[in-house]
């Protein structure tokens, strides 16, 4: 089949119509509908927000980018893995039981509202974070992240229950009660047209020993490593200024949400003072 035609069938409960060439379903009228098989075909968008009795979707194998299931919340049963999924919010899937989303494009997975969580296959992404804090891991029996190589630390409510009984982890990952996954990491670049020359910029304020080891700005923060090498380094690392960074907020830019003091290099790069 190429294409299905289920806009009259507005009593359907169950639909199988996976291993096929299908591009689209228009799913608008199924609005009861509680059991979609739409796996092994090429499907690049999706719409079940109007199916909100949905509990179990299978829709992998598939080449869909983005998955909305803010509306399905009866959902218990998801299977999307295979796709190209960039991100996945099941915030409000509360009645979730298993999830199988590997072989997508994820980089973040938020499931500490999905307290009914029972199986969690995620592996083969880009995942540098997954929350799983939700209050209630003991009644995950398989929990598996493998091949995901960003991935560090994974938040839990048990660091030492977790790593006795999830064991399916990468190396360089483990478990924590609190991965601090709200801190922002910013990597700004920037160039001071005084002291650029030819995509660099000159060290004159370094190399003559006029850069102070403490912050010139409100914080006065110290740099205890410029002491010991720091402001000994040349080249595209060397230390040009002090810059002062700020993080506003996005609705009023008179906020000031987090400030702080750091160094700037000759190619450009903003770098903490560590």
């Amino acid at each position: 089949l190429t294409s299905l035609d289920v806009s009259n069938c507005i009593a359907l409960t169950d639909l199988n119509c996976y291993d096929n060439n299908l591009i689209s379903l228009d799913l608008s009228n199924c609005t009861i509908l509680q059991d979609l098989n739409c796996y092994d075909n090429n499907l690049t968008s999706l719409d079940v927000s109007n199916c909100i009795a949905l509990t179990d979707l299978n829709c992998y194998n598939n080449s869909l980018a983005s998955l909305n299931l803010s509306n399905n919340t009866a959902l218990q049963d998801l299977s999307c893995y295979n796709n190209s999924l960039t991100s996945l919010d099941l915030s409000n899937n509360l009645a979730l039981q298993d999830l199988s989303c590997s072989g997508n494009n994820l980089t973040s997975l938020d499931l500490s509202n999905n307290t009914a969580l029972q199986d969690l296959i995620c592996a083969n992404n880009y995942l540098t974070s997954i929350n799983v804090k939700n209050g209630n891991n003991t009644n995950i029996y398989n929990f598996y992240t493998l091949n995901n190589p960003d991935l560090t630390c994974i938040q839990v409510d048990d660091a030492t229950y977790s790593a006795t009984y999830w064991t399916d982890i990468d190396a360089q990952t483990s478990f924590s009660e609190d991965c601090n996954y709200n801190t922002v990491v910013l990597s700004p670049k920037l160039f001071l047209q005084g002291a650029y020359n030819n995509g660099i910029m000159l060290d004159d304020l370094r190399s003559n020993n006029y850069l102070p080891t403490t912050s010139p700005y409100v914080d006065a923060t110290v740099c205890y490593y410029c002491y010991s090498g720091t402001f000994d380094t040349t080249g595209n690392d060397a230390i040009i200024d002090w810059v002062w960074i700020e993080l506003r907020d996005a609705s009023d830019v008179s906020i000031v949400v987090a400030q702080t003091s750091a160094l700037l290099q000759a190619d450009g790069d903003v770098v903490a003072l560590d």
